[in-house]
């Protein structure tokens, strides 16, 4: 059964692997890897109150899967249960730090929540993780930006687009900065240069257009 199920899981037949991993955990019920395979096929077909509680066993039976933890607070967040999802992702964290996806689902849960500076504080892992990707840097500023720390979020801007000079939505991130903290020359030659690597973009033409009228 479980070898079964893992194929066809592998080959994306999540109802089929479903049923397989079912019929393994009649056989061995104390098995997390059954619990954890079950949960994952259940989070793919988006039965998330059923995969919640198998991830929940997984998670009992072995509590030191980082991995576990962390597909557990994906399940909780879909189930709209955010602060559960909060703590599987904190203790994702505790046991693998120099894994980025966890601080990435904090930032974001934070962000949702609107609390800006755990969200920055997250992201800044992130960044510590990951120094060279201009996403986390975009996250950063943004979040610092909302916290209210103009020129950190700057910082974070100007370090997105040396991550990745040729990203229109970098150039655009840093010119709105600048265009709030008044550099509007600056401002207007980031939205210059975001437009000339993406001409098509309307929202990127629109805040080129507002500050060259000022």
């Amino acid at each position: 059964y479980r070898s079964q199920a893992r194929d066809l899981a592998a080959k994306k037949s999540y109802p089929e692997a479903e049923k397989q991993y079912r019929a393994a955990l009649q056989l061995a019920p104390q098995d997390p890897a059954l619990h954890s395979g079950l949960a994952d096929v259940l989070a793919e077909q988006r039965k998330w109150s059923d995969a919640v509680a198998a991830y929940r066993e997984a998670t009992r039976l072995e509590p030191g899967n980082p991995e576990t933890h962390f597909n557990f607070g994906v399940a909780l967040r879909e189930s709209g249960n955010v602060n559960a999802a909060i703590n599987e992702w904190a203790t994702a964290v505790k046991l693998k730090p120099g894994d980025p996806r966890p601080y990435n689902k904090l930032g974001e849960a934070f962000v949702e929540k609107r609390d800006w500076a755990r969200a920055a504080m997250a992201y800044r892992a992130v960044v510590r993780l990951q120094p060279d990707s201009p996403a986390a840097y975009e996250r950063l500023g943004f979040a610092l930006r909302n916290k209210g720390d103009a020129v950190e979020a700057l910082a974070a801007f100007r370090a997105a687009v040396r991550a990745k000079p040729d990203s229109p939505v970098a150039h655009n991130n840093l010119g709105f900065a600048l265009e709030e903290k008044g550099e509007l020359q600056a401002a207007l030659d980031q939205y210059r240069l975001a437009m000339q690597l993406n001409p098509q973009d309307d929202a990127i033409r629109t805040n080129f257009e507002r500050v060259n009228r000022r």
